[in-house]
C-alpha cells in the first residue's frame, strides 16, 4: 500500500490505478469509492488504458463520463472498452443511438477475440440491425463465440442447425451443440437437446454423443489456456 501511495505521490499512473482499486476495494486499507475514484482518474488523465476502462464501464454512474472514458480506452485498442461502447451506441446511452456505430465498435472487439462481441456480432446480422441481415454471417460470429464456450452462442448454433438457418438443417449438429451448451450449466439445454436426440438413429446420437465430447473438451482446454 505504501510503496503505491508513494507511486502514486509522484505522478505513476500505474500506481495512481493501482492505489485507486485498493481504494475501491479495501484491501489494505478503509474503503474508499471517492478516494479509490480520484486516483484512477489520475491515472485515466495521464493515458492509462486500464483506468480510463474502469472509469468508463465499472464506475462512472452518468452516461455521458461513462462514454467519453470508454471511448479513450477504446480509441486505444481496448477491447472490453470497445465492445462496451458498441453497447452504448446500441442503447443510446451517453451517445446518440446508432446501430451502425455500434455494429463499427462491436466488430472491432469481435475481430480482437472477445466471445461477448463476436456473439453480439452474430445477433446484429440475424436481427440486420446496423448491418444487412446475413443468416450466414450471423452463423460465422456465432460459431467463433461457441468455440471459445461463450453459452449463448452455443444455444444459437443448436437452433440454427435445427431450423437450417444460415447452414443446411442437421440435427446431429444441433444435437452437438446443444449437448455443449448444456454441459456449461444451461438449466433449459437439456431438455432441448434431448428433443433432438429422438430426431437421431441409434448409431447417428452415438457419433454425435462423441463428437460433442470431443469437441466440449477442446473447447475447455482453449479456455484453460487463455
Amino acid at each position: 500500500m505504501k510503496w503505491y501511495q508513494k507511486g502514486a505521490d509522484l505522478g505513476d499512473m500505474k500506481a495512481q490505478c493501482n492505489l485507486g482499486v485498493q481504494y475501491f476495494s479495501g484491501i489494505g486499507v478503509e474503503k474508499d469509492e471517492v478516494e479509490g475514484t480520484k486516483w484512477i482518474r489520475k491515472a485515466a488523465e495521464q493515458g492509462l488504458v486500464d483506468a480510463q476502462r474502469l472509469l468508463g464501464v465499472k464506475i462512472s454512474k452518468d452516461d455521458s463520463e461513462s462514454a467519453k472514458w470508454t471511448r479513450k480506452a477504446a480509441e486505444q485498442g481496448d477491447r472490453e472498452s470497445q465492445c462496451y461502447l458498441g453497447i452504448l451506441y446500441s442503447e443510446g446511452r451517453g451517445v446518440p443511438q446508432d446501430d451502425a456505430e455500434a455494429v463499427k465498435w462491436c466488430r472491432m472487439a469481435a475481430d480482437q477475440g472477445l466471445a461477448f462481441a463476436q456473439a453480439s456480432l452474430g445477433i446484429y446480422y440475424n436481427n440486420g440491425k446496423g448491418v444487412p441481415q446475413d443468416d450466414a454471417e450471423s452463423v460465422k460470429w456465432f460459431k467463433k463465440a461457441a468455440g471459445q464456450g461463450f453459452a449463448d452462442a452455443q444455444r444459437n448454433l443448436a437452433m440454427n442447425y435445427t431450423l437450417g438457418q444460415g447452414v443446411p438443417k442437421d440435427f446431429s449438429e444441433a444435437y452437438v451443440w446443444s449437448s455443449i451448451w448444456a454441459a456449461n450449466g444451461a438449466k433449459e439445454a437439456p431438455a432441448f437437446r434431448d428433443e433432438i436426440a429422438k430426431k437421431l438413429s441409434p448409431q447417428a446420437l452415438k457419433l454425435a454423443q462423441a463428437r460433442a465430447r470431443k469437441l466440449h473438451e477442446e473447447i475447455q482446454a482453449k479456455k484453460g489456456k487463455q
